[in-house]
């Protein structure tokens, strides 16, 4: 049986295999620059679900925080400066105070400012907010409603309905009221970009539902002794008709006033479009990509039973826009297998097309998650094969994120159990020794169990990418490896600084967000 050190000795050999071509023909790499920071500072409470956004001269940070308001969640952000230091206080981005707001996301505009979105509402119900600063760091109004509010209508009609009155059908005139409420629930997934013309997209996630109360005739039979007497009664009815979640985007002026109303992104209309993301491409176009769960298919340990054995596997899909919020695109696939796949982020590269990232489920026996990236040119035309980004694949890879720089992009990514702490947890018993890529399915469902147990931990990891090559193996992000460090985000800018920020614990305020800036090297 192999020890702990043999198998992490194995892994390190296959990394360095993997980055040593990349780094032979001189490609971009990445290199860091001081040491990690703490960009919410030590706060009460947890701050999580960051999001970066960094320019040359300025960037900001924005996360949840559940000390921010005395009731509820808030939005917390940070004026970052050019090297992602903090440069003041932390402020609250949401106005209204004792809801929900969670999962925010910011984005820089052309004319020095940047818009912040998030998503607030009871589970189920939530709708999404944006709100805008100016370039001197005010904000330019309150909480702006994105997604679309619940519309009601009743009408009011005399209608001629022929009825039973006392067993004799009449011809009676009825006043009736209709009441036709369009909910737009579930909103989610707020994500947002700053155009090359000036203005900003918001694209989220939305649930349809259509419900209709109107009057109608029903029957009422009495005995009287022997004799049965029927009347018409006019009594209410209900009609629902629930719709999948679908992908909206909506275009504002830097000022926040909105461009027209929304308009769905995806085209295909069977089943869930969720999590989407979306980033700018030259000429004030866009692309944005999102989870279809369009595909049904037949898991293979049901091969060749029935179609009632069919499940959504899901897939990530993408569209392209101009600056008008014109379709330049039809919806096209991004993934090429038949895993399902989930978590897509994406982002312009230098020649004008742009790489979509995302999760992938290997299959049985390992059943764990990878990263993948794909490459398209500006227009959706793929640029090559799907690769896998993650070397390591001892746990799963999850959440993956990309920013992109002149020199080239980096994507990150939450590792669940690599091989320093596997070589940990085998240290301390808790693990046995061996590589666990040669377990067998009863085995590694046996060590899944003893992860749930005793906890595995989670880092952040990333990998440089520049055209179709790697700048390296994948390397481990944060200094801190207390507990979790997980939901890692990231920005790039135009003079090649790469920052990665992510939720991380600490042993003295819970979970604070963090980051570390890179410097990337043309090739």
């Amino acid at each position: 049986m192999s020890s702990p050190m043999t198998v992490f000795g194995r892994l390190a050999a296959l990394a360095l295999a993997v980055a040593l071509p990349a780094l032979a023909q001189g490609q971009s790499t990445l290199t860091s620059q001081g040491s990690e920071l703490s960009l919410s500072g030590e706060r009460p409470g947890d701050q999580t679900w960051p999001g970066l956004a960094l320019g040359a001269d300025y960037g900001y940070a924005v996360w949840q925080d559940n000390a921010l308001d005395t009731a509820g969640t808030g939005i917390g952000a940070r004026l970052l400066g050019p090297d992602g230091a903090p440069l003041d206080a932390p402020f609250r981005v949401n106005a209204a105070t004792g809801g929900n707001p969670a999962k925010p996301g910011v984005a820089l505009l052309r004319d020095g400012g940047a818009v912040f979105v998030w998503q607030d509402g009871r589970a189920g119900f939530q709708s999404v907010y944006a709100r805008f600063l100016n370039e001197r760091g005010s904000f330019l109004s309150t909480d702006l409603l994105v997604s679309q509010p619940l519309f009601s209508a009743r009408t009011r009609s005399v209608v001629s309905w022929p009825t039973i009155r006392n067993n004799r059908l009449v011809t009676r005139r009825f006043l009736i009221f209709r009441t036709i409420n369009h909910r737009r629930e579930f909103n989610t997934g707020a994500a947002a970009a700053g155009l090359s013309d000036g203005n900003a997209v918001v694209a989220y996630a939305s649930y349809t539902r259509l419900t209709t109360n109107e009057p109608a005739l029903s029957p009422e039979i009495r005995f009287f002794g022997s004799t049965a007497v029927t009347n018409s009664l006019v009594v209410g009815s209900s009609r629902a008709e629930d719709n999948m979640q679908d992908i909206y985007v909506r275009r504002y002026t830097p000022g926040g006033l909105a461009l027209g109303a929304e308009f769905r992104a995806n085209q295909t209309i069977k089943f869930n479009q969720r999590d989407p993301a979306i980033t700018a491409l030259d000429g004030g176009a866009f692309v944005v990509v999102w989870v279809t769960e369009q595909r049904l298919t037949v898991p293979p340990a049901l091969r060749g039973a029935t179609l009632d054995n069919l499940v959504n596997t899901p897939e990530i899909y993408g569209r392209v826009f101009d600056a008008a919020g014109n379709a330049l695109s039809a919806e096209f696939a991004v993934n090429t297998s038949d895993a399902a796949c989930a978590s897509p982020s994406v982002a312009k590269t230098a020649d004008g097309g742009f790489r979509v990232v995302w999760a992938q489920q290997a299959a049985e026996p390992s059943g764990g998650w990878d990263v993948y990236s794909r490459r398209f040119d500006r227009l959706s035309a793929a640029a090559g094969a799907a690769v896998r980004v993650n070397v390591e694949t001892i746990g799963d890879q999850v959440g993956p994120r990309i920013a992109s720089a002149p020199a080239g992009e980096v994507v990150v990514w939450t590792t669940r159990l690599d091989s320093a702490r596997l070589v940990r947890l085998q240290t301390r018993g808790r693990l046995p020794e061996g590589d666990p890529n040669a377990l067998t399915p009863a085995e590694r469902a046996e060590m899944r169990e003893q992860l749930r147990l005793f906890g595995q931990g989670e880092d952040v990891h990333a990998r440089w990418m520049s055209g179709d090559s790697f700048g390296g193996g994948q390397f481990l992000v944060n200094a801190t490896t207390l507990g979790r460090q997980f939901q890692p985000t990231c920005a790039a800018a135009s003079n090649n600084r790469v920052f990665i920020g992510w939720s991380g614990l600490t042993l003295t305020s819970g979970f604070e967000v963090f980051g570390q800036l890179y410097s990337a090297s043309q090739p």
